[in-house]
């Protein structure tokens, strides 16, 4: 971008001696100052303009490879059996039955698995399906309801579809027409795209072995296979919970069987809170990823160093950021259809155990009267002064609880112990998420929040005790914080 003396100056950024003495060596020759002058615009739009950058970008993109002509699919050869399990999701079956029919590939069958529903609107939303190959057998897990509707399908190539979640039309198309002109292939994913509670995509990358024993680098559950890879023994492992599809990856690897990954977001992936990922799978994610690791373990030994040295970095990195952390983390969410997800939030790292005065520019506005604000990553003592709403252009409180309004609109949440305290809102956080819930107007117009507020590391001792008593601690307090004692230590 810039060539030193001619159209700008280099300096190391962190040597002040270095930028003085480029000042004092040209500040006076403004001949030369002007030439590079001149000559720092002309190159800010060679290389910033945006009708040429894009020009450049495009030519990238239209440069064209000699390819390999691929043998056109004739779809009476390729049947295609899209294998969906079912229990108890009465309000998304038919969604994703209908993305399936959606499909510009006419030649499917729909099994669908009811595994064992226990409530008589999932039988009723069952039951009225129509077009569908339907299965029904007691319940056993994802991967059970899988292997039976593979047993009772009968296409070349097999496409799990959960019961939460859709395909894109041209999905199956573009994945047999993968296959069948890629015979070395048993199986191709596709990117994601996450949406519900959150909206975000989802790239897998492939197979990469040091990584995938705990780390899934690969496609999600809904991948189209050749039927050719279900015979003999590979099958779903019921015995898991969760991850049975990573699972499945690990053991297709482990039989010589090779995928690969289609560039297309072609697979919505529901998020919501009531999915299995949260209520299974996050609960239990150590045993279910060590249960595979133990199981795959002849697959990865020739990567164990890697593996090993990887690990490492990660525990060590984490160990040593727990037990040196001087910062703090204030969160503030903004719900979408009452939903609060990472995408939608700001954060500001604060200072450990000393009061603050933070500011924090709020993007979005608060069109549902609602905020959660997260004061701390991590458990302990949490104080607050105040927390208002100030408008971005007159500097004026939209809003503000504190202890004249007895922090009204304020609802502490996690369980959390909590009390006013003279001028204070004291929270006793037993775990590392400690939330608060704001109930406000609804606010349009650009905003800021400011909070005042100490977070204290560790459980208060006797000492500290017996000086808030001595301050005019109300009576029954001692006995929270020896609840609060209580939980920390176990």
């Amino acid at each position: 971008m810039i060539t030193h003396g001619q159209n700008g100056f280099l300096v190391d950024p962190l040597n002040p001696q270095e930028i003085a003495n480029i000042i004092i060596d040209y500040h006076k020759d403004y001949n030369l100052l002007n030439k590079i002058s001149r000559a720092s615009h002309y190159r800010s739009k060679q290389i910033c303009d945006p009708d040429s950058t894009s020009k450049k970008i495009e030519a990238n993109y239209l440069h064209s490879f000699k390819q390999r002509t691929w043998r056109k699919i004739d779809e009476q050869e390729a049947k295609v059996s899209i294998i969906i399990p079912y229990f108890n999701q009465p309000d998304y079956i038919q969604e994703a039955v209908d993305s399936v029919k959606d499909s510009n590939y006419r030649n499917i069958e729909i099994v669908v698995v009811n595994d064992g529903s226990t409530t008589s609107e999932a039988v009723r939303a069952f039951d009225k399906l129509n077009s569908v190959v339907k299965v029904s057998k007691s319940n056993g897990g994802l991967g059970s309801a899988r292997n039976a509707g593979i047993v009772a399908s009968s296409g070349q190539f097999i496409l799990p579809l959960d019961a939460d979640d859709k395909i894109h039309p041209d999905y199956i198309r573009l994945a047999v027409n993968a296959l069948v002109n890629n015979p070395e292939l048993v199986y191709v994913s596709c990117h994601a795209r996450n949406f519900d509670a959150f909206e975000s995509s989802y790239i897998p990358v492939g197979y990469v072995p040091e990584l995938m024993p705990f780390m899934n680098t690969d496609g999600k559950c809904t991948n189209l296979f050749r039927r050719s890879v279900f015979e003999g023994n590979v099958e779903y492992d019921e015995i898991m919970n969760s991850y049975e599809d990573w699972d499945f990856l690990l053991t297709l690897y482990e039989n010589g069987f090779k995928g690969d990954v289609l560039p297309e977001e072609l697979f919505f992936y529901r998020r919501h809170y009531n999915s299995m990922v949260y209520t299974t799978a996050n609960p239990h994610r150590v045993e279910l990823v060590q249960y595979m690791m133990s199981k795959h373990q002849k697959m990865w030994k020739d990567f164990a160093p890697t593996m090993a040295t990887v690990l490492a970095n990660i525990w060590k990195h984490l160990e040593i950021n727990y037990e040196n952390l001087t910062t703090d983390l204030l969160q503030i969410y903004f719900p979408h259809n009452k939903i609060f997800s990472e995408i939608n939030s700001v954060a500001m790292e604060y200072p450990r155990s000393q009061w603050v005065d933070l500011m924090i520019n709020m993007p979005y506005g608060i069109h549902e009267g609602l905020l959660r604000l997260d004061p701390s990553n991590r458990a302990g003592i949490i104080s607050i002064g105040e927390i208002a709403i100030i408008d971005k252009t007159s500097d004026k409180e939209i809003w503000k609880a504190d202890y004249k309004n007895k922090f009204k609109g304020c609802k502490v949440l996690q369980n959390d112990k909590y009390f006013l305290h003279q001028n204070y809102l004291i929270i006793l956080s037993a775990t590392d998420d400690p939330q608060i819930l704001l109930n406000l107007p609804v606010i349009d117009r650009p905003a800021k929040m400011r909070v005042t507020l100490r977070h204290v590391d560790n459980i208060l001792g006797e000492d500290q005790e017996a000086q808030l008593n001595q301050n005019g601690m109300i009576k029954g307090i001692k006995n929270i914080f020896q609840h609060a004692k209580a939980v920390f230590s176990n």
